[in-house]
């Protein structure tokens, strides 16, 4: 199944972006959002220090909300699905191709981009399968972004949450 989505102009915008699927119908929406107004100006300051996301269904009810931890020396986050908490960790080391770990349903799941590819995929590291991948169908911003599901594991509310951490974190 493919969806589409128009990642914000402004990393720090708080409007709700819509996500669509294959016929335009609109299936969700995804917000970036603070806990306090002090996050916000911290945030001007140092670019994507705190990155927070809701993503709604339809019905504009919350599917998904990644709350970041603040931690010295890696980026976590906490993960709400459903009432149930998952931790995706990054791995990083070199800033060209990013790395994340995301426990889920007691799997290992791996999100990367590698260095000058439009990509963005998830991958099962038991079965080494890719679950779904996020290209960039524009390169100047707004970005046009088009999102494959190739195994339903992982939904589309679940995948656009995990696309949108890695991609505001290192675009």
């Amino acid at each position: 199944m493919n969806y589409n989505f128009v990642q914000p102009f402004l990393k720090q915008s708080t409007k709700i972006h819509e996500i669509t699927d294959e016929q335009n119908k609109v299936i969700g929406g995804v917000q970036r959002f603070y806990r306090s107004k002090f996050q916000f100006l911290v945030d001007l300051v140092f670019d994507n220090f705190f990155l927070n996301i809701k993503v709604y269904d339809e019905k504009s009810n919350i599917r998904v909300q990644a709350v970041q931890k603040l931690t010295i020396i890696r980026d976590f986050w906490d993960i709400y699905e459903n009432n149930k908490k998952y931790t995706l960790q990054c791995i990083t080391k070199i800033k060209t191709n990013p790395r994340y770990i995301f426990f889920y349903n007691n799997k290992k799941f791996l999100i990367y981009k590698g260095y000058m590819d439009k990509y963005i995929r998830i991958k099962d590291c038991d079965t080494d399968k890719i679950i779904s991948e996020y290209e960039y169908k524009t390169l100047i911003p707004p970005r046009k972004v088009s999102i494959r599901i190739l195994d339903p594991i992982i939904d589309i509310y679940l995948s656009i949450c995990l696309y949108l951490i890695l991609s505001t974190k290192y675009s």
